[in-house]
């Protein structure tokens, strides 16, 4: 029964997506009653995620194959499949996503004509991150790839529309299609290898240049050292999109894709690749250090502590043992959680400025005490 389930869990939320984005033009009912609607719609998606739990121990649960484009040569299908290690990001998309529409709903808005569009956009990133985190094969997850960078992208647009953050906008997404470009060259040479084959659960030997490939596409989307620059100015803007397109969404992609090579690499790395991938890892973990530390701002300090928490997981996984890769996956969960309630509960009197210590006290509790909640979860 789950199994036909999950073609429904993918699809469901870019089919609501786009019929809230159609009435919401028609119909003259608040901005708050789209929201909820997409609440219940993103409820009625994370409510099903959580039972898949029961059920990956068994093995991974996979879906039937849907042909979407049926030609006379060739025909383009998607299988997805579910397995404990896309289950864990799956749920932690899910369940940030509806904990930030449920944050926007019960927040007052400067402009509500725009927040049913914000709605639809959440909707339906968390549709492409689920064919994503979910495909079966390299050439869905590259699909998934590139929609997601597109609907940051739409998310950042729909706030921002300064010159500067248009232009942090523009690099970041052609920086992101660069990533894309490599996860779709190593597709190319895995199909044109010996033993073509673009599974993600077919374990065999993959070349230094097909590892270099996947790891330049983390690199990109984890916002990893030496790419960190590029992006840092969208980290550290708009709470509710950042902390959807943050915590989320880009960065456990990659968390995701790194991850998920050690299945295409037959369980095990070359020590040269875990050594490349720990040295990423650590640079990145100073570079965001330093950088939070001579932050001008709260949220600037927030982002490049980002920076720091990813390189952190990279170098676990890197280390490349059972406990390493457990590991680099529950700190995935705790910051990713973390760093959405930094994000949603920051007031932004103090997000723009280093505050003064006296005037924020009781404020800076409260953001605490909401941390400890998080953290705790």
């Amino acid at each position: 029964m789950l199994d036909s389930l999950i073609p429904f869990l993918v699809g469901f939320p870019a089919v609501a997506a786009i019929l809230v984005l159609v009435f919401s033009r028609f119909l003259a009912i608040g901005w708050r009653l789209w929201g909820a609607i997409a609440s219940v719609v993103l409820a009625a998606v994370t409510v099903p995620v959580f039972m898949l739990w029961g059920s990956v121990g068994a093995g991974p649960v996979y879906s039937p194959t849907l042909v979407w484009l049926p030609l006379p040569s060739f025909n383009l299908y998607f299988t997805y499949y579910v397995d404990g290690l896309n289950l864990v990001f799956a749920t932690l998309s899910t369940t940030i996503t509806l904990a930030v529409v449920v944050h926007r709903v019960v927040s007052p808005s400067n402009d509500p004509d725009r927040e049913p569009v914000f709605f639809a956009a959440a909707l339906f990133l968390v549709s492409v991150m689920l064919h994503t985190l979910l495909s079966v094969d390299l050439l869905g997850l590259y699909l998934g790839w590139e929609l997601v960078g597109l609907c940051s992208y739409g998310l950042i647009a729909l706030y921002h529309r300064d010159l500067p953050t248009a232009k942090a906008a523009r690099n970041m997404l052609g920086l992101f299609h660069l990533g894309g470009y490599g996860l779709l060259g190593a597709a190319t040479l895995l199909a044109a290898g010996s033993q073509p084959s673009l599974l993600l659960t077919s374990p065999g030997p993959i070349s230094t240049s097909v590892f270099l490939l996947l790891l330049l596409a983390a690199i990109v989307r984890a916002n990893q050292f030496p790419m960190h620059g590029w992006t840092l100015p969208l980290l550290s803007i708009a709470r509710t999109p950042a902390a959807i397109i943050s915590s989320a969404g880009l960065a456990n992609i990659a968390l995701y894709l790194l991850a998920r090579t050690y299945s295409l690499g037959g369980g095990s790395w070359e020590p040269r690749w875990q050594y490349a991938v720990v040295a990423l890892g650590i640079a990145s973990v100073v570079v965001g250090s330093f950088g939070a530390r001579q932050a001008p701002g709260l949220r600037e300090a927030l982002a490049y502590s980002a920076v720091a928490d990813f390189g952190l997981a990279f170098t676990a996984l890197g280390v490349g043992t059972p406990e390493a890769v457990a590991a680099a996956l529950l700190y995935a969960v705790n910051f990713s959680l973390a760093r959405g309630a930094l994000f949603l509960l920051l007031p932004p009197s103090i997000a723009d400025v280093v505050p003064q210590r006296g005037r924020v006290g009781r404020v800076a509790m409260v953001v605490l005490g909401w941390m400890g909640v998080a953290a705790l979860a």
